[in-house]
């Protein structure tokens, strides 16, 4: 009977162990599967940025564009600073008779502090490319670069010179058209007025390109800013030039 029940308390015993056991392999088991997807959730988008890095070939071609952006971008800046030093531009680029240059100025200004109205990208999130690597964005929006294209391009070739010839050079095509007849006259300031009209449209596309609701492209858009501020610069001061020359030329 001693025997029987030191045997029944001893199973007694080993069960309730083995049911501590159970339950503390259970309870850890259970941590550690949460602990688990609670990690992987986490984590998920860094692990697949780094993966896409890792791939052969990618970091390299990421770093390049980052130091040729910071190159570009540095000798963007000491340029202008050359350019600055020798002719200061003049506050007539903001005159009230260029009304959209100057509205251009202050929406630009009042669009400073971007950043702050804006949290919807967690500037913490690992998983998104920032700096000078290239941003994730699917908005495809016109950019700088290809606006800068078109500024070329629309640019009069008589008006490449110093901005200090340019009344020279104005006066020299008039007479020119002149010399041909009062109809060459006319098409020549006809050409004039739809030069400022098109130099206006390519103002409202940089207007289009600042104003971007997609963080990633505003983002980007900091690197440009040396740019941004030549583009105005030269579409402002050829835009205002011929607007007064059309207002002043007498046939």
């Amino acid at each position: 009977m001693n025997f029987d029940a030191r045997t029944y308390l001893d199973h007694r015993q080993l069960s309730i162990s083995d049911g501590r056991l159970s339950l503390t392999l259970s309870r850890r088991t259970m941590g550690h599967s949460t602990w688990g997807r609670s990690r992987s959730s986490s984590s998920r988008q860094h692990v697949a940025t780094q993966r896409w890095l890792s791939k052969p070939g990618v970091r390299e071609a990421q770093n390049a564009k980052a130091r040729a952006r910071v190159a570009l971008n540095r000798a963007r800046k000491n340029k202008k600073l050359a350019e600055e030093q020798k002719a200061p531009v003049t506050s007539s680029l903001l005159d009230d008779g260029c009304e959209d240059p100057q509205s251009v100025c202050e929406e630009l200004s009042r669009n400073d502090s971007w950043d702050a109205r804006d949290d919807s990208w967690d500037a913490n999130d690992d998983s998104v490319l920032t700096m000078e690597n290239d941003l994730p964005c699917t908005c495809n929006p016109q950019t700088l670069d290809n606006i800068e294209i078109q500024v070329r391009m629309w640019r009069m070739e008589w008006l490449l010179s110093a901005e200090d010839t340019w009344g020279e050079a104005y006066e020299e095509a008039l007479a020119h058209a002149e010399a041909k007849g009062g109809r060459e006259a006319n098409i020549f300031l006809d050409q004039c007025a739809q030069h400022v009209s098109e130099g206006k449209m390519i103002l409202d596309s940089i207007r289009e390109v600042v104003h971007t609701n997609c963080p990633y492209c505003r983002q980007r858009l900091k690197y440009d800013s040396i740019l941004l501020y030549d583009l105005l610069v030269s579409l402002m001061s050829e835009i205002k030039f011929i607007e007064v020359k059309l207002d002043t030329s007498i046939l």
